[in-house]
């Protein structure tokens, strides 16, 4: 009886719902590794630490750029996710899992895909291949984009949207039509054997890094970026229409907001608003903006009209810098920032935080194309892609913009510091000064969120009083 109990223990333990690579690939055997861990009480913060350390020394394998470093990296890459999956089960399994864990297991999952980029960087840099960092740089942009879309997505609708909307009671129109048929089609075919073709496609943590272990070993750093811009690009579309059909047959989703919404009260409303709001990463300029235009603008549309403006005034430009970029940026900004005061539009409003983000990758990453893509551009992409994340993995309601969020500066003061920068030829310089500085708030803020979350912990336990 005991074994049967400890059997159900596990199951439970393994998630049902990972992708095709950690399910078969992994979890068929992983739980092994979990009840030896448990039996020598070995804690799932140390299990994450270990898959840290692996990771890290995948990237300076890597980093050499020579085929028995890359075969090396590749290896180790694949134990860290081994131990990545072992120390959620372990946790689940053992029942120690705390807030403190659960957010370090997430915040390592991102350090650690933005370490091994940068060591194949580096490695591909070593090995003389010519626009490593751009591509470096475009696939990281890519990632984090992917996933500030489900995070902003999930902000608007929760994790689990739920019904759409005509199985509701409520009349739905024709866009509220396609909207369903997506959905239902979605449905079906995650009721079949087919849901693992889906799976696949959106391209999880586990297959990525399967992906990044036999392109990286076999062919090198150049293809492993050019695959995962591929795959990651067919993932990104697959995924975004997913969001807009249910976005478009969600009721909860079309508009309809309360009037807790608009006062920014405390009711559901209110929160999305002020976690949609968290996730724009505005900074002093665009607040002050938004103020100018309360409640009057759609955000989505105006949103996209900026970005529209700053893809044009960019591609205008070529290989330089000139009046047209500056117009772009400038009008990217103006919108950008308008739209932070239109409230309650919309049933895509999930869509501004990833838009604006997507608008200051881009220029980061044109800007620095110009003058030969310094790594320091790539460092800096590294260090607001964590920033975004760091904002996204708060625990609780959105709180208050902090001391530490502002001074950032948001994706509009980097935006135009970056524009500066570049009409002054300083795009290296500048980039890398944002980089320390983005990197040392974000450092300040985990180091703010890990105390606060082992408080919590110890008053959960009745340690303090």
């Amino acid at each position: 009886m005991t074994g049967v109990a400890d059997d159900a223990r596990m199951d439970a333990a393994v998630k049902d719902e990972d992708g095709f690579f950690a399910t078969f690939l992994v979890s068929s055997w992983s739980p092994h590794l979990v009840r030896w861990a448990a039996a020598r009480r070995i804690t799932p913060n140390q299990v994450t630490a270990v898959s840290n350390a692996l990771t890290v020394a995948a990237a300076a394998a890597f980093a050499t750029g020579v085929r028995p470093g890359l075969v090396i990296g590749a290896v180790l890459v694949q134990a860290a996710f081994v131990a990545d999956c072992v120390d959620g089960q372990l946790a689940r399994y053992t029942g120690t899992g705390t807030p403190l864990g659960a957010w370090l297991d997430a915040v390592s999952d991102r350090a650690k895909e933005l370490v091994i980029y940068a060591g194949l960087a580096v490695g591909g840099a070593q090995d003389g291949e010519p626009g490593i960092w751009l591509l470096a740089s475009c696939a990281l942009a890519l990632l984090a984009l992917r996933h500030q879309t489900d995070f902003a997505y999930a902000a608007q609708h929760g994790p689990d949207p739920g019904a759409p909307g005509a199985e509701s009671g409520w009349t739905v129109g024709v866009t509220g039509q396609v909207g369903l048929a997506g959905v239902r089609t979605a449905a079906t075919l995650e009721r079949s054997w087919l849901r693992w073709i889906k799976r696949i496609i959106v391209l999880p943590i586990g297959e990525r890094f399967a992906l990044i272990s036999i392109t990286a070993a076999v062919a090198g750093p150049r293809t492993t970026f050019v695959a995962l811009l591929g795959w990651g690009g067919v993932a990104a579309v697959y995924m975004v229409t997913g969001r807009i059909l249910r976005s478009l047959a969600d009721a909860d989703g079309s508009g309809r907001i309360g009037s807790d919404d608009r006062r920014g009260g405390r009711g559901r409303g209110g929160e999305m608003t002020a976690a949609l709001t968290s996730h724009r990463d505005d900074g002093p300029l665009a607040r002050a903006l938004g103020r100018l235009a309360p409640d009057r603008l759609p955000p989505v549309w105006t949103t996209v009209i900026g970005c529209t403006a700053l893809a044009n005034g960019l591609a205008v430009d070529g290989a330089r810098t000139s009046t047209s970029s500056a117009v772009g940026v400038g009008v990217f900004v103006l919108l950008g920032a308008l739209s932070a005061g239109g409230r309650g539009h919309g049933h895509l409003r999930w869509a501004v935080p990833p838009l604006l983000h997507a608008g200051e990758y881009g220029t980061l990453i044109v800007l620095a194309w110009r003058t030969g893509m310094p790594p320091a551009a790539f460092a800096l992409l590294a260090a607001v892609a964590a920033h975004h994340y760091d904002l996204a993995y708060r625990r609780g309601p959105a709180p208050a913009p902090r001391p530490v969020d502002l001074l950032a500066g948001g994706w509009e003061g980097r935006t135009l510091a970056l524009m500066v920068a570049s009409l002054a030829g300083l795009v290296g310089g500048v980039s890398l000064t944002l980089a320390l500085w983005v990197a040392l708030l974000v450092v300040v803020s985990a180091t703010q969120r890990v105390r606060a979350l082992a408080q919590d912990g110890l008053t959960t336990h009745g340690r303090t009083p």
